[in-house]
């Protein structure tokens, strides 16, 4: 990525200064904030619920791992498979080996969230690389009228 301007900050800066667009945000939030108040008031004891959803969440905190394990222990007995990976990337690298060994066919893509960025598969391929996938198992590496004759097929 360069330090140019992208589209994306061109468009988010011109909805910024869009009027018809900001009146519409501001009644959506005023009515956000009123219909949670309202609810809010609706509620018997609000402070209490909140107080015993707290309570509730640090004590599943406190028990983790007691609950994880209890967790796997009836994913394994209704025959399903729990992967305990150490980060995010080694949750896809498991993900993307376990799809690769059962034959599944993987598109990689640039998870792009601005037209620029559509020609940065980067992440992908390198999660792909990770879990040593071939080009033989990625379908967007096909010719196009194979990839296409590949996707009618799977419908």
């Amino acid at each position: 990525m360069t330090t140019s301007t992208l589209p994306f900050y061109d468009r988010v800066e011109t909805a910024l200064h869009d009027q018809t667009l900001q009146t519409a945000l501001g009644r959506a939030t005023t009515r956000f904030v009123a219909n949670r108040a309202n609810a809010l008031e609706a509620l018997i004891d609000a402070d209490g619920l909140r107080d015993q959803a707290r309570a509730i969440r640090a004590k599943a905190l406190a028990r983790l791992d007691e609950l994880l394990e209890k967790l796997a222990d009836q994913v394994d007995a209704r025959g399903g498979q729990v992967c305990w990976a150490e980060d995010g990337a080694a949750a896809c690298r498991y993900i993307t080996k376990l799809a690769r060994d059962r034959g599944v066919k993987l598109v990689i893509d640039s998870d792009a969230h601005y037209i620029d960025a559509l020609d940065y598969p980067r992440w992908g391929i390198l999660t792909a690389r990770r879990a040593w996938v071939t080009k033989e198992d990625v379908l967007n590496t096909l010719p196009v009228k194979e990839f296409r004759k590949r996707l009618r097929r799977n419908r």
